[in-house]
């Protein structure tokens, strides 16, 4: 490329970055409105919870497409409807896989088409598969074009998969019925290849015959061809649409009268003879080739346009069907209904074309999704982030981890380093472009034009003023994409050791029980030294608008995205996969410190607790690796004061300040004593980090305003000098209460549940919503029973949990009675037998007793006894609590607010 103004060629090396997917999620259309209620700036540097059954994703998001989501989910607080893809924006209050216990989800593959355009060669190259086009020798032949059909499916189905889209059922249209065969596993592509050239070793000749598209149903082709005997059905696509195939003379005829009748009806531009008696006198190799090929059961059901059914599981059966879909109609409208009616209601498009017009068409008015995996209008990658989104939006759980993308090199098709940059002179831009950013009035909109056609149009107008002043601003934004992969486990980050959530015993086996976490510091250390590496010279002068909005857990193991992004004023947005963001602030040096401010502006008392009893009483859960609280030295009703001995994990320093707002916490309140940091508005550096085992002094300012909200502004002082300013610090709370807290710190001894006079042992529902259970899950659950506990509805969550931890309770109790104490919660598994009762087993090396367990529990409240003689013990089964205070099944009465033997 020559720059225009004389110089030497430059070479730019492009980089195809990905699009974002914001998504938001929260429990009711209302929240997720008040969660969009936030500035444009800060929802699109950061990504929202995506927690929560009512559901939004926004495909490459911009101001503009933000201010459409917020209508769209204002307009449903009245009307609940979804919204399926307009502007790239998905939404739904009650996702399909959600609403219905049943629902399922299909991969549907097209059959052979007018057009036959895929777009996926950057799908293959990205997971790494073949590419269709390397395998497929002439699509311009019948059967090189149904190759070609079968290979695009093969490749969308894979990456689907690769995905984690896994499908419930498999359909085809035409010859995309085997494609779904070979997805199922039924038989293999190579085996037909093979056997192909022997059953047609002179090729195949298709019968001289024409297929007819009508716009019309079924019944009115049949009407229409009642004359034509050389013309019959071969498809009954949709309501609106099937096909006719035969005679050409004949289909010119049928052409010319559906024209004059103001019929769409079009010849298509290959033969076959495909779904007609015409394939008769052909089906002789076609049935030696199927009775050679191997087959096998489908690994998923795959179900049949010839049948309207799933497809048999015998050899034999399977074979003669494979006869049968040759020479009857494809009754595409039909199988859709059929699927329907067993719970389809996401059905995925594995190929181009229009297949997934005719599942909308059939299903009009009734709530389902349809998507395409391949899309002419982008690439193939970019289309399966639309996929993605749209999927979860829908309840399914899409891995947007493997759609991430290092980009290539344009320049030379070489893998490059993940580094955008140019250092060419900007285009120059003449007058009338520039014109494109003066905000003229736009023009007037005719009468009778929909709402929803003006607001897509005026925010297309908006996104092309924005593209234009992008351009614009080019020259003066510093130029630079980095992207990385941060690998996250115990072997990378052994000092995660050191911050692990949840007790267990010292020899448990099952790391992910500890729930080992990065802290939101430690992210922010991770943030600054890949900053400082990728711009070296510089140093960070402030972090800005940090967010954290999922735990980043290293056990098990995995491999986040992180990415950096140049943007003006030395700034650079990190972006660490969808755990945290942040901007980083870059400058030749730092700025002079302000004057030393650690005198407190209130009266203050010697804290109850000194900083080495702190962690010996596990008021706060850290490790060696995060230890660094050496003396608090001053406690007021609005602050704190201490010193810091600087530990040696990255991001220890900065997490001991946010220790020391723990240890105002737990020395002022008495409920909501869990906290963790959410965001932090800025960090102003005045210095080089100080080293480990040096000191610091804080002084910490703290707001406690509504009960879940912690805030909190900090100067660190290192050496006599301000080191490090903090402003807007904000941590989430959790329910829990002393009592709560000790379980939480030393779940071995201590118990949620309590005793009753009469034996029982009861629990009340503390847990305000799903994040709080979490932490108590977390407590009381193994990982086994975690993802069961993750399984069940929303609405079944709380009762499930409340059951399991009064049970845990109430026999470690029992143990402790007879001298077994130290018992972890997950140490004891809590099953049901097959006649439904409660049963209790040792895990992990746990040896218990034969236990009969008897449960009871409303709503709100669980209680359990536990006895070593075995006794008829049956209770309430999971989804039968209701408001009535009894346990019919038991006999098991809820007097005085608890159950009585």
């Amino acid at each position: 490329m020559v720059n225009g103004q004389g110089r030497e060629p430059v070479a730019i090396v492009g980089m195809s970055e990905p699009e974002r997917v914001l998504r938001f999620g929260a429990d009711g259309t209302e929240e997720l409105l008040a969660r969009l209620d936030r500035p444009d700036t800060e929802l699109l540097a950061g990504v929202p919870d995506e927690t929560g059954e009512c559901r939004l994703a926004v495909v490459g998001p911009t101001p503009q497409r933000l201010a459409v989501a917020r209508k769209i989910v204002a307009r449903a607080l009245k009307d609940g409807k979804p919204w399926l893809g307009r502007n790239d924006i998905w939404f739904s209050a009650r996702p399909l896989l959600r609403a219905e216990p049943d629902a399922k989800t299909a991969f549907v593959f097209p059959g052979l088409e007018a057009d036959f355009a895929p777009r996926c060669a950057d799908v293959a190259a990205h997971f790494g598969l073949p590419d269709p086009a390397t395998g497929v020798s002439d699509v311009d032949t019948l059967l090189g074009h149904a190759d070609g059909v079968t290979a695009v499916g093969r490749l969308l189905d894979a990456a689907l998969r690769e995905l984690g889209l896994r499908p419930d059922g498999l359909a085809g249209h035409s010859v995309g019925e085997w494609t779904a065969m070979i997805a199922a596993g039924m038989y293999a592509t190579e085996e037909v290849h093979r056997l192909r050239g022997r059953c047609w070793p002179d090729g195949f000749t298709p019968p001289e015959a024409e297929f007819v598209v009508l716009g019309c149903s079924a019944a009115e082709a049949l009407k229409r061809i009642e004359n034509e005997p050389r013309l019959v059905l071969s498809h009954d696509n949709a309501p609106r649409q099937s096909i006719v195939c035969g005679q050409p003379e004949a289909a010119e005829r049928l052409v010319r009268a559906c024209r004059e009748d103001g019929v769409v009806a079009k010849i298509l531009p290959f033969r076959s003879g495909f779904h007609t008696p015409l394939m008769w006198p052909r089906l002789g190799p076609f049935a030696k080739m199927v009775g050679e090929l191997p087959l096998w059961p489908p690994a998923a059901p795959v179900w049949s346009a010839t049948t309207v059914g799933e497809y048999p599981a015998g050899p034999d059966e399977i074979r003669a069907l494979y006869l049968e879909h040759l020479v009857a109609p494809v009754r595409f409208r039909e199988l859709v209904e059929a699927m329907y009616a067993n719970g389809f209601r996401l059905f995925v498009q594995a190929g181009p074309g229009q297949l997934g017009s005719f599942i909308s068409d059939t299903l009009a008015g009734r709530p389902h999704l349809v998507i395409s995996a391949d899309s002419p209008l982008r690439d193939g990658m970019a289309q399966l982030r639309r996929v993605a989104a749209a999927m979860w939006v829908e309840g399914a759980s899409p891995r947007f981890d493997r759609l991430e993308t290092a980009g290539e090199n344009t320049e030379s098709g070489k893998a490059h380093e993940p580094v955008v940059g140019t250092e060419a002179e900007p285009l120059p831009v003449s007058s009338p472009v520039r014109g494109l950013l003066d905000r003229h009035p736009l023009p007037e909109v005719p009468p009778g034009v929909s709402a929803e056609v003006v607001e897509e149009f005026t925010a297309l107008l908006a996104e092309t003023r924005e593209a234009a002043a992008s351009v614009l601003a080019a020259a003066s934004r510093p130029a630079g994409t980095r992207e990385s992969v941060l690998s996250v486990s115990m072997a990378e980050l052994p000092y995660l050791a050191d911050h692990r959530f949840f007790r267990q015993r010292e020899d448990w086996p099952d790391e992910v029980d500890r729930r080992p976490v990065v802290p939101a510091t430690t992210l922010i250390a991770f943030a600054v030294a890949e900053v400082e590496r990728a711009w070296p010279g510089r140093v960070t002068v402030a972090v800005h608008h940090a967010r954290f909005d999922r735990w980043l857990v290293a056990a098990p193991a995995q491999r986040v995205p992180v990415r950096l992004r140049a943007l003006e004023n030395g700034r650079v947005a990190v972006e660490i996969g969808g755990y945290a963001s942040m901007t980083v602030e870059l400058a030749d040096r730092y700025p002079a410190a302000p004057a030393v401010s650690l005198r407190p502006v209130e009266p203050e008392t010697e804290p109850p607790l000194p900083a080495g009893e702190i962690y010996r009483r596990r008021e706060m859960f850290h490790g060696e690796a995060y230890r660094g609280l050496t003396v608090l030295s001053g406690l007021g009703e609005r602050h704190i004061r201490g010193e810091i001995t600087v530990p040696p994990a990255p991001g220890g320093l900065l997490d001991n300040i946010g220790q020391l707002l723990g240890c105002w916490l737990m020395a002022t309140q008495t409920e909501y004593l869990l906290a963790f940091p959410r965001s932090i508005k800025k960090i102003s550096f005045y210095g080089p980090h100080p080293e480990p085992g040096e000191r610091v002094r804080s002084l910490a300012a703290i707001s406690a305003g509504e009960p879940e909200t912690l805030r909190m502004s900090a100067s660190v002082v290192h050496h006599g000098r301000t080191w490090a300013e903090i402003e807007g610090w904000q941590d989430i709370r959790f329910a829990c209460d002393r009592a709560a807290h000790r379980v939480y710190a030393f779940p071995d001894r201590h118990l949620l549940a309590r005793r009753r006079a009469d034996g029982w042992y009861e629990l009340r529902d503390r847990w305000p919503g799903a994040a709080t259970r979490d932490i108590y899950a977390g407590v009381f659950l193994s990982s086994a029973e975690r993802e069961e506990y993750a399984r069940r509805p929303l609405s079944e969550q709380s009762g499930w949990l409340l059951d399991r931890i009064v049970v845990k309770d109430a026999v470690r109790a029992w143990l402790a009675g007879r001298g077994v104490t130290g018992v972890f919660p997950a140490e004891i598994g809590v099953i049901r037998d097959h006649a439904g009762r409660i049963r209790v087993a040792g895990r992990h090396g746990r040896e218990l007793p034969e236990l009969s367990v008897t449960l009871a529990h409303n709503e709100e409240t669980a209680a359990a006894m536990v006895r070593q003689e075995l006794l008829p013990t049956t209770v309430e089964r999971e989804n039968e609590r209701t408001d009535r205070r009894t346990d019919h099944r038991n006999g098991h009465v809820f007097a005085g607010g608890g159950p009585a033997d």
